[in-house]
């Protein structure tokens, strides 16, 4: 019997010894394991931290290039296509916002396909930005959504200027809700650095609580309400901090407008007002009504507006 339990307790002990030595083994191993793992964390850190930056390789400003669907944001609408004339410069080469039309509802950069290869021979030294914006299609109050996306496309093109070897110069161009937003950016929101050197509006509102009162269009009357959220008997304060007039300043860039005579959405009073309040702050403008066109022109008096453009800016920014 003695034998026999001295054999079990050695036994015992020898199995217990082998069991504490495997879990001591197990133990380093895995401690060893977060060791490593740790040591390569570290590494990782330190080399992150000691990375070094390569400079921004600007493109070929001798060649001419398109770039097209450049994403300014993380919605699908956020999209832009932007064309870099040849021989470009950071100082000679100004950036022209195109800004399409759809009453903030519908509408799409492809409408001003045709747009841009005409501005390409009008202004051959001109880059060209033509922008898509989220447009409403919930039916709720969605101002100012398009007002920021164009801040955020143009805030892009000119971040990468010493890429795309353009300068900060922006003239803003768009077409009825577009050319609200044209004016909108170049009197209210432009971005810190840029400088506004024309804005330029066919049948854009200029004064949302007068257009909501002028206006023939029931439909027109419809959808303000939706976009600000608000009527402007009740909420005339709403109206007017939306309205591109209230934004107008002596330091206003100047000011191409034009309007159908006929127009049955947009009056040619949003184009008076506006007028009226750049002649009180002498601001450079000019005015055109085509009295017998309506919200789109014809093409005679679209070439006449285009000539008007040319000869605008050539006078009036340096």
């Amino acid at each position: 019997m003695d034998h026999w339990f001295l054999r079990m307790i050695k036994e015992t002990s020898v199995r217990h010894w082998d069991n504490h030595s495997n879990y001591m083994y197990l133990f380093t191993m895995k401690l060893l394991a977060r060791i490593v793992l740790i040591g390569a964390s570290l590494t990782a850190a330190c080399q992150s931290t000691t990375t070094t930056v390569l400079p921004v390789q600007p493109m070929d400003a001798s060649k001419a290039a398109t770039l097209l669907d450049v994403s300014y944001g993380t919605d699908a609408q956020q999209k832009m296509d932007i064309y870099l004339p040849a021989n470009r410069s950071h100082t000679t080469t100004p950036l022209l916002v195109l800004i399409h039309g759809g009453a903030w509802v519908e509408g799409d950069k492809v409408d001003l396909n045709d747009l841009v290869k005409g501005m390409q021979t009008i202004f051959p030294t001109y880059a060209i930005a033509n922008i898509n914006y989220q447009l409403n299609t919930s039916r709720k109050k969605n101002f100012p959504t398009q007002e920021n996306d164009i801040q955020a496309a143009v805030a892009k093109v000119l971040a990468k200027a010493d890429e795309y070897v353009v300068s900060s110069k922006v003239i803003t161009m768009g077409f009825s809700a577009g050319a609200y937003l044209a004016l909108m950016y170049a009197y209210k929101r432009p971005t810190a650095g840029v400088t506004i050197l024309a804005a330029i509006s066919f049948v854009g509102p200029t004064d949302i609580a007068r257009l909501y009162s002028d206006t023939p269009s029931q439909d027109v009357r419809d959808l303000l309400p939706i976009m600000i959220g608000t009527f402007p008997d009740a909420h005339p304060a709403d109206y007017q901090y939306y309205s591109p007039v209230t934004y107008a300043t002596t330091a206003t860039c100047p000011t191409l407008l034009f309007y159908g005579g006929k127009d049955d959405l947009v009056p040619t009073s949003q184009g008076e007002i506006l007028q009226a309040k750049l002649l009180s702050l002498k601001v450079a403008h000019q005015l055109t009504i085509y009295p017998d066109d309506g919200h789109a022109f014809s093409g005679d008096n679209y070439f006449d507006a285009f000539s008007k453009i040319k000869t605008f800016l050539e006078k009036n920014i340096k």
